[in-house]
C-alpha cells in the first residue's frame, strides 16, 4: 500500500530537481553574458541591431544592400529585439533577452523528453533530467543563447511548435491545434526555415488519432489556416512595397550566391565554404546597378547561381556535403572561423569544439545501445498517437498477451468514452496498466494466476482472456 505515496514523492522529487537545472541553465548563460559585457556584435547580430534600432526609429526595415525596403530577413525577431532595444539601448539587452529565451527552450526540451518517454511507456523522469543537463549545460547551446542571433527564438518555437502539436494529437481538439499553429506561423517570420516547422508541426497534429482520419485532417487544416494568417501580412506588405510575390523572404539568392562561385570553389583552405557577395568578382555587376531594387538583385543572383550550377554540377552537388563535414568534423581554423561571425574569441570556439564533440558522441552512444521496450510503429515516431486497437478479436489479445492466450468476449460492451481519454488503448497495446476504475491493466505473472488479458480491454470491450 506505500508504493503509490513512494512514487509520488519520487515524482516530486524529480520535478524539483528538473526546476533547480532549469535556474541553473539560466543562471549559466547570465554569467556568460555578464562576464563579457565587452562582446561587440559581428555578422549577422550587427545586422539585428541596426535592423532594431531602424525599427525603433520609424524607418521600417531598410535594405543593407540598396536605399530601399527590406525583406532580406524576417520580421519576428528584429521586432522583439526592438520592444528589448526600446528598455535599454545595448547588445547586452539582447544578449539577456536571449539567455531568457534559450533557458525556455531549454525547459521545453525537457518537456518534450518527458513527452515521447511517456508514449515509449517509459517513466518519464529520467529522460526529461537528462534532456536538461544536454540542453542546459552543454557549451554549445550556451554560447548560442548569449549572441543577438534569432536562433535561440527559432529553437524555442520549434520544440515549443512540436509538443503542442503533440497535445493537439493526443487530445483531438482544435484550440490545440490552433495554439501549434500560431507558433508554426511565429516561426516562419522568425527564421526562413520555419516554413519546414510549420509543415512538420501540421503533419503531427494531422496524424490519425484512434483510427479518426476526419477529425485530424480538420485539426490539421486548422493549424495550417491559422500559421498561414500569421504569415499573411508580412507578405502583403512584401507585395505592396516590392510589387511581387514575395512570401516571406528574398535571401535565397544572395545566401547561395555566397557559396556557388569560382572564389569559394577554388578556395585552397576550405572550398565550398560562403563568401561575402562583396568578395565575389562575377557578383560586382549586380551589386553595383542601383536600378535593381533587393528583390530584383537576389533575382538576378539567383539565375547566376543556377547557371553556375549547370556548368559546375559535380562542385553544386558537393557543397552540402562540404559544409556538413567542416561542422561535424573540421579542424580547429573552421570553428575558429565559424564562431568569429558570433562575435567569439578562440576560447570560445574550443568550448564550442568539445561540447558539440561530446554531443555527438552521446547521441551516437544512445543510438547504439538504444534497445525500445515497445514495437517501433507504436513508439519510434513523434507523429503517433496513442496506437489505435487492433481490428480483430484475436489481434487484440495478441497485442499485450502471450500467443497461447484465448479471448472471450462477455455481451455488455463498456462505452468508448472511458478509455477514450485515458489513451488505454496505447496502455494496453504497449503492455502497461490501463488505468481507471472499471479495468485493470495485463498481469504480470499471467502463468501463475492463469490470467493474462484486460477484463476490460483497451477497444471497450468486456471479456477475459486466459493462457493455456
Amino acid at each position: 500500500m506505500t508504493l503509490p505515496a513512494a512514487a509520488g514523492v519520487t515524482g516530486v522529487t524529480s520535478r524539483r530537481v528538473a526546476w533547480l537545472l532549469a535556474a541553473g541553465a539560466l543562471a549559466v548563460r547570465m554569467a556568460v553574458v555578464l562576464s563579457s559585457r565587452r562582446y561587440q556584435a559581428t555578422g549577422d547580430g550587427s545586422d539585428y541591431m541596426r535592423l532594431s534600432r531602424a525599427l525603433l526609429a520609424g524607418q521600417g526595415m531598410p535594405s543593407a544592400f540598396r536605399d530601399g525596403p527590406s525583406a532580406f530577413r524576417p520580421p519576428g525577431y528584429p521586432l522583439l529585439a526592438a520592444a528589448a532595444l526600446a528598455v535599454h539601448d545595448s547588445v547586452t539587452t539582447l544578449r539577456l533577452l536571449n539567455a531568457a529565451i534559450g533557458t525556455l527552450t531549454v525547459v521545453l526540451v525537457g518537456a518534450m523528453a518527458a513527452e515521447v518517454a511517456r508514449r515509449c511507456g517509459r517513466d518519464p523522469a529520467a529522460p526529461r533530467l537528462v534532456a536538461l543537463v544536454l540542453a542546459g549545460f552543454a557549451p554549445p547551446f550556451v554560447l548560442m543563447d548569449t549572441t543577438p542571433m534569432s536562433e535561440p527564438l527559432a529553437s524555442a518555437l520549434l520544440v515549443g511548435g512540436l509538443l503542442t502539436a503533440l497535445k493537439a494529437c493526443r487530445s483531438g481538439r482544435l484550440l490545440p491545434a490552433a495554439a501549434a499553429g500560431v507558433i508554426g506561423g511565429a516561426a516562419v517570420v522568425v527564421r526562413p526555415a520555419g516554413a519546414v516547422v510549420l509543415v512538420a508541426i501540421t503533419v503531427v497534429v494531422w496524424s490519425p488519432r484512434h483510427g479518426q482520419l476526419v477529425g485530424s485532417a480538420r485539426a490539421g487544416l486548422v493549424t495550417l489556416a491559422v500559421g498561414a494568417a500569421l504569415v499573411l501580412p508580412y507578405t502583403a506588405r512584401n507585395a505592396a512595397r516590392f510589387h511581387a510575390f514575395l512570401p516571406v523572404t528574398d535571401a535565397s539568392g544572395v545566401t547561395l550566391a555566397g557559396a556557388y562561385n569560382d572564389v569559394a570553389r577554388l578556395s585552397p583552405d576550405h572550398p565550398g565554404r560562403w563568401i561575402v557577395p562583396f568578395a565575389v568578382p562575377a557578383l560586382e555587376p549586380v551589386l553595383a546597378d542601383r536600378r535593381l531594387d533587393e528583390r530584383q538583385m537576389s533575382s538576378q543572383m539567383l539565375a547566376i547561381v543556377k547557371r553556375y550550377a549547370r556548368s559546375h554540377p559535380a562542385y553544386a552537388a558537393s557543397v552540402p556535403l562540404r559544409n556538413l563535414v567542416r561542422m561535424v568534423a573540421g579542424d580547429r581554423a573552421d570553428t575558429v572561423h565559424d564562431v568569429a561571425g558570433l562575435g567569439l574569441g578562440p576560447t570560445a570556439a574550443g568550448l564550442w569544439r568539445w561540447g558539440g564533440g561530446l554531443l555527438l558522441a552521446l547521441g551516437g552512444l544512445g543510438l547504439i545501445v538504444h534497445r525500445p521496450r515497445a514495437p517501433r510503429s507504436r513508439c519510434g515516431a513523434l507523429a503517433s498517437c496513442w496506437p489505435s486497437p487492433p481490428a480483430s478479436r484475436e489481434a487484440r489479445c495478441a497485442t499485450s498477451c502471450p500467443p497461447s492466450c484465448s479471448w472471450s468476449p462477455r455481451r455488455r460492451p463498456v462505452s468508448r468514452s472511458w478509455w477514450a481519454g485515458d489513451g488505454a488503448a496505447g496502455r494496453t497495446a504497449l503492455g502497461l496498466p490501463v488505468r481507471g476504475r472499471r479495468g485493470r491493466g495485463p498481469c504480470s505473472g499471467a502463468a501463475k494466476r492463469g490470467t493474462c488479458c484486460d477484463r476490460v480491454r483497451g477497444d471497450g470491450e468486456r471479456g477475459e482472456s486466459r493462457c493455456g
